[in-house]
């Protein structure tokens, strides 16, 4: 006999204070769960109540609990999976604790030794996910979830016996991700909810990016083609498959189509295409980005769309290159189709750095660099430039470079996201690289004692970068309080450039490079002035 089995799904609270948007992952996963009979709820941090949440879980609402955990945040993601253990204990229910996402992928074991989840779901979990509960609602094996379990591909878990059962997701093929990716999406997200909270809360006028509350994010690729040092997402979907897995995409229509569908059911202003490299940068990518822009830009001729919608994505310098010379093809129509700027993984402007194994930008150089930064602000397009603060191999004369180098383009009108520290993530090819310190706190599970070691961000060998990296967060974030009550600001949600050049002043007076902090902190104030008149 079936009964009904309800899920909760819940988002890490990983807040990074400039991106508040609906967990779109989760409600995928919602979706597909509820086609199949099964009920679905949703628990997002940071707009929904955890003390509501934790009393249902203690009054037995939940047959399984699930976290899309992060490395980022893990110690905080532990300890709120501690906190929803304790609840489920207080009810009469056995409750099943699930992860999933990029980061469960590819750190399993640590968060699987931690004691607070059961089972690991791999990759795109949606099937695997789906099956698990309808199989768990049968009550085929008396609730033993384990030997459930092992009839699911694509999950990990310990056995009773402590022996690791490792089986991978089936090959993503083409169709899947397209049953996945665009067939799926289209199912009831809250966006009014979120879009209000960023209308309360946002302080506005400071990035040169034009800001649109009404902004959707959507997925049209399976993972990053590209291989940089520091990053795992290349390494999310072939680890999952244990194979080697080609890039997959939506084509150009079925792009423009989902861009139809949430205007006319959202009424979206805007679209963020969350891709690590929205053009992908082989033949197909470079086609399909002219062909969604052509389609765009007969849409809005024909009045389909409205004019002033606007797409923003993230891209890679090599994408608007051919043999060195400039894609103004692909600049020119991406601008025509409304492309408001796009995010540029550039991480540092030092030539000697982008070989570093750490960064690994092979074939480009920071020249190539200054010809696309300018190539895409001549056309109107604003580059976001992505940055590392604090690259292992690196001296401070390379990180004042690229500050100076990074503000020199601020004041073009250019953009700026900056990490304060290179994270060791696991996944990613230097995770493992010998040599180099690693910054580690621990985290130890109450019930047996168990404690964990994570991994925190790479020291950098430079004595003065390695006394600061630690400090650099903190430190921004005083930087930031001090302008917020300068200003007059009441508001959280922080713009993202005002964030980066924060990192710049912080890391620059931690540094004692006081001409450096002053020249910077004058920059802040002139973009805000001239925003203000």
């Amino acid at each position: 006999m079936q009964r009904r089995i309800t899920v909760l799904l819940m988002t890490s609270k990983c807040w990074v204070g400039f991106n508040l948007a609906p967990p779109i992952g989760l409600y995928r996963l919602k979706n597909y769960l509820e086609k199949n009979e099964l009920k679905c709820d949703i628990l997002d941090f940071d707009i929904d109540s955890e003390q509501s949440y934790l009393q249902r879980v203690s009054e037995g609402d939940y047959d399984v609990i699930g976290m899309s955990v992060t490395h980022l945040n893990m110690k905080d993601d532990l300890d709120t999976l501690l906190r929803f253990r304790d609840a489920a204990r207080r009810s009469a229910k056995k409750c099943i604790f699930i992860a999933g996402g990029h980061e469960a992928t590819l750190n399993y074991k640590q968060w699987l030794e931690s004691g607070m989840v059961d089972i690991i779901f791999l990759g795109f979990a949606e099937d695997a996910l789906s099956a698990f509960c309808v199989k768990l609602s049968f009550n085929e094996t008396n609730g033993n979830h384990l030997e459930i379990a092992h009839e699911i591909a694509g999950v990990v878990f310990y056995k009773s016996d402590g022996k690791l059962v490792y089986k991978s997701s089936p090959r993503l093929t083409s169709e899947k991700f397209r049953q996945l990716s665009f067939n799926n999406i289209k199912s009831a997200i809250p966006y009014d909810k979120y879009w209000q909270k960023v209308r309360d809360d946002k302080i506005d006028g400071f990035n040169h990016t034009e800001f649109i509350v009404e902004t959707v994010r959507l997925y049209t690729s399976s993972h990053c083609p590209r291989k940089c040092g520091f990053c795992s997402s290349q390494s999310f979907l072939p680890e999952s498959q244990k194979s080697v897995a080609p890039i997959l995409m939506l084509s150009a229509e079925d792009v423009y189509e989902l861009v139809l569908y949430h205007i006319d059911k959202y009424g979206a202003r805007g679209f963020l295409f969350s891709d690590d490299d929205f053009p992908v940068g082989n033949r197909e990518g470079i086609v399909r980005i002219l062909n969604f822009s052509k389609l765009i830009v007969n849409a809005k001729n024909s009045g389909r769309i409205p004019k002033e919608v606007k797409f923003f994505c993230q891209s890679r310098i090599a994408d608007f290159l051919d043999q060195k010379n400039v894609r103004w093809n692909v600049i020119e129509a991406m601008k025509n189709a409304g492309f408001d700027n796009t995010g540029l993984g550039i991480e540092t402007f030092s030539d000697k750095l982008l070989k570093s194994p750490f960064i690994n930008k092979i074939g480009v150089t920071t020249n190539d660099y200054r010809i696309v930064l300018d190539a895409l602000l001549e056309k109107g397009i604003i580059p976001i430039i992505f940055l590392i603060v604090g690259i292992p191999d690196g001296t401070v004369e390379e990180q004042i470079e690229t500050m100076y180098v990074a503000m020199e383009y601020i004041r073009k009108g250019a953009d700026v996201s900056v990490l304060a520290r290179l994270r060791a993530n696991p996944g990613s090819p230097v995770y493992s690289l010998g040599g180099y310190d690693i910054s580690t706190t621990t985290w130890k599970n109450p019930y047996t004692g168990t404690e964990i070691v994570i991994n925190d961000y790479f020291i950098p060998k430079n004595e003065e970068l390695s006394r600061i990296v630690g400090m650099i967060q903190e430190t921004t974030e005083s930087v930031i309080n001090n302008i917020k009550i300068q200003r007059g600001w009441d508001k959280n949600i922080v713009p993202k450039s005002l964030v980066g050049i924060a990192t710049f002043i912080a890391t620059a007076k931690l540094l004692h490079r006081d001409a450096a902090a002053n020249d910077f902190t004058r920059t802040i104030n002139d973009i805000l002035d001239e925003k203000i008149h």
